[in-house]
């Protein structure tokens, strides 16, 4: 397996895990909610930890890939954009929780929308980039 197809493998457990803990804020159930999110966060920052070490001895091959065309760069500026938002407003969302606070609903109403629709953007664009870069899909 290589490491694009590693990467992807990761990203989509995470992004489910991210789906299932959205599950749980719908239902209601904000304690398993908050703690699959923070599970979901947690590894989303071990995972860019992870792919930085990965990358970085064959850094300047990979930006090489990403010039040529011009418009990879874009889109993998926007995927990075958009994840680190994600990971900036998931902390937010963790952050304005309190356990048995019936405000945290209303609270993290807006943020729990700005979540949801950040970390779907970021993981189809990672995925629309993955086929473009890995496979002959697009």
């Amino acid at each position: 397996m290589t490491l694009p197809e590693i990467s992807i493998a990761i990203q989509s457990f995470i992004f489910l895990v991210f789906l299932v803990s959205m599950a749980f804020r719908m239902k209601g159930k904000y304690f398993v909610h908050v703690v699959t999110i923070s599970v979901a966060i947690v590894a989303m920052l071990s995972y860019f930890v992870w792919w930085g070490l990965q990358m970085a001895p064959t850094f300047g091959s990979y930006m090489q890939t990403l010039l040529s065309p011009s418009w990879h760069l874009v889109n993998w500026g926007l995927h990075e954009f958009l994840g680190i938002s994600t990971l900036v407003s998931g902390i937010w969302l963790i952050v304005l929780w309190r356990r048995n606070s019936i405000e945290f609903e209303v609270k993290s109403k807006r943020v729990w929308r700005l979540i949801t629709i950040l970390w779907v953007s970021a993981y189809i664009v990672g995925l629309l980039l993955f086929l473009t870069l890995n496979t002959n899909f697009l």
